[in-house]
């Protein structure tokens, strides 16, 4: 019975873990991919150029 719920957890953490680890690889690749660098860029010619009042 230990044994059966001991590896039952096990299973679970090493299942979490795949899935942060996952979304880890996937959050860097997004937040370097090419449309971020884009909008960072946008952002920073709107500030450069002044508000019409």
């Amino acid at each position: 019975m230990t044994n059966a719920l001991n590896e039952g957890v096990r299973s679970a953490f090493l299942g979490g873990a795949g899935i942060a680890a996952l979304g880890l690889v996937l959050t860097l690749g997004l937040i370097r991919g090419r449309d971020s660098h884009a909008h960072v860029e946008l952002g920073g010619a709107a500030q450069e150029q002044p508000a019409k009042a």
